[in-house]
């Protein structure tokens, strides 16, 4: 007899997961970009900005 205990997922729940995580990493670092690309100027230099950055380069500001 094969009982299934809370602990154990299947592989379905698993890849439910991973497209959930998916979409929530693609939803925070979508609205993060459109964020700083809606500065009118690059604070540090007074000049507008044209570069679109990397996402690293939009987060490393939060472990400082």
């Amino acid at each position: 007899m094969n009982v299934r205990t809370s602990t154990q997922t299947s592989s379905s729940e698993r890849a439910i997961a991973a497209v959930f995580v998916a979409c929530i990493t693609f939803v925070v670092g979508y609205s993060a970009t459109r964020t700083y690309l809606s500065r009118p100027v690059d604070p540090r230099t007074g000049t507008p900005s044209t570069v679109v950055p990397h996402q690293a380069e939009l987060w490393k500001g939060l472990g400082e």
